[in-house]
């Protein structure tokens, strides 16, 4: 039963169009279990594409399940008159979801089907319903995000969203009475609570217009600071663009000078050679001289 179970999971991985052929191969081959293969439903594009998030982007696929699970704890206990930080399980919520939602889509692209919005809205509402007691990877048709009703399972655990219809017993008077109390108690309980729900959300808001003020005014800080920032590099920019133009200058006119210089020198060698050359040939001449004619005064 194991190997069928995990030849059933490969059928949800496969292609959306190759599907129908691969399930009936495997009824062929699974005599035990070839009616019910038979019967398996092949998904629409919607919940094929939710199967892929989890078979191939499992990280975005937990991240968004358990984003879900932590943001209806949070509701219900908002319900029970507790003070659990909503907006940010929410906030966590949506960022799941939005990741979710890009994964598929470039899940739809690589394997050639349509994103289209009528496909895409059903994969948010199916994404949006996550956890169910559906089976992960198993999806044939789109799902629909949770009610109210699933908030009221998390008050009250081991009960089922659809409940079946109760038949109360007749009441005597002294019972009615008595009912007719605790009903009166309750509402006065839920108006209490919807009162704390009303403060707590107005504090909220205020608190957030607050923070919008704090931080429009930061981002007015950020922006002016960003020009300044940015006329400062065009400043600088410009300055050093004009330092290494007279930097190239002076570099050439070093070098040309450092040529001029070696080219003098190398002349004043020869100049040097050539004087004492001649200095030598003097010499000589008139040691030449004054040996012919001694008594001659140079």
């Amino acid at each position: 039963m194991a190997q069928i179970d995990r030849e059933i999971d490969r059928l949800y991985q496969l292609p959306l169009r190759e599907f129908t052929a691969a399930r009936d191969e495997l009824a062929k081959r699974a005599e035990a279990n070839r009616g019910a293969i038979k019967r398996l439903q092949k998904p629409n594009a919607a919940a094929w594409a939710v199967n892929q998030l989890y078979w191939r982007e499992r990280d975005a696929y937990d991240a968004l399940v358990t984003a879900a699970q932590r943001l209806r704890a949070a509701q219900a206990d908002a319900l029970k008159g507790k003070q659990p930080d909503v907006p940010r399980a929410e906030s966590a919520h949506r960022a799941a979801l939005k990741m979710a939602t890009d994964r598929i889509r470039h899940l739809l692209a690589d394997s050639g089907e349509t994103a289209s919005s009528a496909v895409m809205n059903a994969v948010r509402d199916t994404l949006q319903a996550l956890p169910t007691s559906d089976a992960p990877g198993r999806l044939t048709r789109p799902l629909k995000p949770l009610g109210f009703e699933a908030l009221t399972d998390l008050l009250t655990p081991g009960t089922k969203s659809k409940r079946a219809a109760t038949v109360l017993p007749f009441k005597a008077k002294s019972e009615a009475r008595t009912g007719e109390g605790d009903a009166a108690a309750a509402t006065k309980r839920s108006d209490a609570a919807a009162k704390r729900e009303r403060d707590a959300a107005r504090r909220e808001a205020q608190a957030r217009a607050r923070e919008a003020a704090n931080v429009a005014a930061q981002l007015r800080d950020a922006r002016t600071a960003e020009r300044a920032a940015n006329t400062a590099l065009t400043r600088s920019r410009a300055a050093l663009t004009k330092a290494e133009r007279e930097h190239q200058q002076l570099t050439e006119r070093l070098e040309a000078s450092a040529g001029e210089v070696e080219r003098r020198t190398q002349e004043t060698r020869d100049r040097q050679r050539a004087a004492s050359d001649a200095w030598a040939a003097r010499e000589k001449l008139e040691a030449s001289l004054r040996a012919l004619r001694p008594d001659h005064i140079l």
